[in-house]
C-alpha cells in the first residue's frame, strides 16, 4: 500500500476499511499461521481496528482459529489460519494437454490433487471430459470447491470471458470457457489469460512496488508485465501479445495469420518441430549434446534474446521471468542468453534488470489468481 492510496481517502472510511482489508489478507496469505497482535503491529495497524477486521473475515469464514496457541511470550495468544475448508480449483487448458488441480488458499499444486487429461481438437469432447473428470476427482477428495480460474491461450475478451483470438486452438474461438464450465459444474467460474497466470506465478505475495515481465517461449511466445505490482492489461485486456511482432517479414507463416512472428522462430515449439520429435525426445537429444539439436537451440535462443531485448527497452523492468523448456536441459541457457540479450539492450537498462528462467509455470499462477479472485469476494463480502 503507498501513500498515494491514502491520499484520497480521508473521510471515506469505507475505502479505508477496503484497503485495511487488502493489506492484511495480503499479508496473511504469506504466514501459516497469524495473531491479530502480530499483524497489527507487523503492518501499523492498530489493535482495535484489527480486531474488527478479524471479526469481518471470521464471519466471511475467510480465516478460522488454529488449534495451535502462541505461548511464546506472556499470556497464550490465539493464533488463526486462513480457513482450510475453503478450496478453489484451477483448469488449465493448454496445447497439448489440460490440467485440473485443486488446492487450499496457500495455493500447493500438490500432484495428488491434480489430474491431466489430453486436450485434443474437438470443443464440445474437452467440456465433456473436463466435467467428468472434474467431478471424479472432487468425489475423490471430497473437495468443498468455492471457485473455479480457467486459464487458456489467446486473446480473451475482458466483458464476456470469450476466447476471441486463439493461434495455437483455433476451434476454442467464439467460446466461453467459464460459462460452459460453469453451467456444466454448478460453480461459480472465471476465465484468465495463460501470461497472467504465469506472470503471478513468479512472486506468490507480489506487493506495489513489483516491476517486472514474464515472458513464455512454450507453446507460443507470450508476455506479461506487471507494473507497481499490477498487470498492464491494455485498453481492451490484451496487452503483452509480443509473441505476433513481425521479425521476419515474409517468413513463417504464424497461427495468427501474419508471417515472421516472434512466435514462428523463438519458441520451444519451433525446436521441436524443426527437430521433428515429440518434446522428450528432443529435449533428449538437447540434454546429450547432439551437434544438430544445439544448433536449432542456438538459433531459437537467438531469437528469444531479441525478443526480451526489446521488452526491456520498452518497459525497465526490474527482473524479467523467462520460461522455455529448453532452459532444463539447454547447457549454460541462462549465460548465453544474457549474452545475447545485452547485445540488443541499453546497456544502462540491462545493467538495472536482472534475468532469470522458472519453472513457476501457469498451474501454480493460476491457482493463485483463483485464490485473489475468491479472497478480494470474501474481503468485499465483509464490509
Amino acid at each position: 500500500m503507498t501513500s498515494d492510496h491514502t491520499k484520497y481517502t480521508f473521510g471515506q472510511p469505507r475505502i479505508v476499511r477496503q484497503i485495511n482489508l487488502q493489506t492484511v489478507t495480503r499479508q496473511m496469505r504469506k504466514m501459516e499461521l497469524f495473531s491479530k497482535i502480530g499483524l497489527a503491529r507487523e503492518l501499523g495497524i492498530s489493535t482495535t481496528t484489527m480486531t474488527k477486521l478479524f471479526a469481518q473475515l471470521e464471519e466471511q469464514g475467510l480465516i478460522s482459529r488454529s488449534e495451535v496457541e502462541d505461548t511464546s511470550f506472556g499470556r497464550p495468544k490465539i493464533l488463526y489460519q486462513l480457513a482450510p475448508e475453503l478450496q478453489v480449483a484451477a483448469i488449465v487448458i493448454d496445447l497439448q494437454e489440460t490440467t485440473i488441480c485443486f488446492s487450499d488458499l496457500q495455493g500447493s499444486a500438490k500432484p495428488e490433487h491434480m489430474l491431466k487429461l489430453p486436450t485434443g481438437i474437438d470443443v464440445d469432447d474437452l467440456f465433456a471430459r473436463i466435467k467428468r473428470e472434474f467431478t471424479t476427482l472432487k468425489t475423490r477428495l471430497n473437495a468443498q470447491c468455492r471457485l473455479i480460474g480457467v486459464c487458456i491461450p489467446g486473446l480473451i475478451e475482458s466483458q464476456t470471458g470469450q476466447s476471441m483470438l486463439n493461434p495455437n486452438l483455433h476451434w476454442l474461438e467464439g467460446v466461453r470457457p467459464a460459462e460452459r464450465i460453469s453451467e456444466a459444474l454448478s460453480i461459480d467460474t472465471f476465465v484468465m489469460h495463460e501470461e497472467r497466470a504465469l506472470s503471478r506465478a513468479q512472486l506468490r505475495t507480489p506487493d506495489a512496488t513489483s516491476n517486472y515481465i514474464s515472458m513464455d517461449f512454450s507453446a507460443g511466445v507470450g508476455m506479461s508485465v506487471v507494473v507497481n505490482g499490477q498487470p498492464l492489461l491494455g485498453s481492451s485486456g490484451y496487452a503483452g501479445e509480443i509473441g505476433h511482432i513481425i521479425m521476419q517479414p515474409g517468413g513463417k507463416q504464424c497461427g495468427c495469420g501474419n508471417r515472421g512472428c516472434l512466435e514462428t522462430v523463438a519458441s520451444d515449439l519451433v525446436f521441436f518441430s524443426e527437430l521433428d520429435l515429440p518434446p522428450a525426445a528432443a529435449l533428449e537429444l538437447l540434454a546429450n549434446r547432439n551437434p544438430r539439436a544445439l544448433k536449432i537451440a542456438e538459433n531459437v535462443l537467438e531469437w528469444q534474446a531479441k525478443g526480451i531485448a526489446a521488452a526491456i527497452n520498452i518497459f525497465n523492468p526490474d527482473r524479467v521471468f523467462i520460461y522455455s523448456r529448453l532452459a532444463q536441459v539447454y547447457p549454460y541457457y541462462i549465460e548465453d542468453l544474457r549474452k545475447e540479450v545485452k547485445r540488443w539492450t541499453i546497456g544502462l537498462l540491462f545493467d538495472n534488470c536482472r534475468i532469470r528462467t522458472t519453472h513457476e509455470g501457469k498451474l501454480t499462477g493460476a491457482l493463485l489468481l483463483t485464490i485473489d479472485r475468491l479472497i478480494e469476494k470474501k474481503a468485499l463480502n465483509a464490509e
